[in-house]
């Protein structure tokens, strides 16, 4: 009888040991989407990204006038591709959904203005589905988070997110308590 009794209470430490491990690691996945909600992304100098609008700019010839005076003013407006976006408005996070698949990360706005000269031979994601957008967007969502001054003339960062439908910005929302 005492064997049984061993041998159950065995496998009861077993399950409990499998069930507080698949807890912890549902607690560490929720806790790092919190914190990756609440990622700024890398902090740059105001100057560098402006020099980089400009640079962005310089590149287009295509641009409207409207979009290149939003970019050069460090300002996202409706109508924008994701890369114009990111050259008006600087360091971003983004959120990249597609039929039950999500990416999301914080995107090192460093490399991100070399990869239009610099288009790889392999894609790479999301700045692949990001470029492609002007060209031929295709049925994703796409968000991207920023937080800038220039946006809305403010002297501390003000988090916002610019909402994409079919490749271009549809709508622009301020984030309460700063995102």
């Amino acid at each position: 009888m005492r064997e049984v009794d061993s041998i159950t209470l065995l496998a009861m430490k077993k399950k409990t040991i499998l069930l507080l491990s698949v807890i912890v690691l549902a607690v560490a996945g929720v806790v790092t989407l919190v914190v990756l909600s609440r990622c700024r992304g890398p902090r740059l100098d105001a100057a560098w990204v402006a020099a980089q609008a400009e640079r962005y700019v310089a590149l287009r010839e295509d641009i409207a006038e409207p979009v290149r005076k939003s970019i050069l003013a460090g300002k996202i407006i409706e109508g924008m591709t994701p890369d114009e976006a990111v050259a008006a408005g600087g360091p971003f996070k983004y959120v990249i959904e597609d039929g039950g698949r999500m990416m999301a990360s914080v995107a090192d706005i460093r490399l991100y203005f070399d990869y239009a000269e610099n288009m790889p031979e392999h894609p790479r994601m999301p700045p692949d589905i990001l470029w492609m957008q002007r060209e031929n967007p295709i049925g994703v969502s796409i968000s991207l988070d920023f937080w800038n001054e220039s946006q809305f003339d403010t002297t501390e960062p003000v988090g916002f997110r610019a909402h994409f439908s079919t490749g271009r910005v549809s709508r622009l929302e301020r984030f309460e308590n700063d995102g």
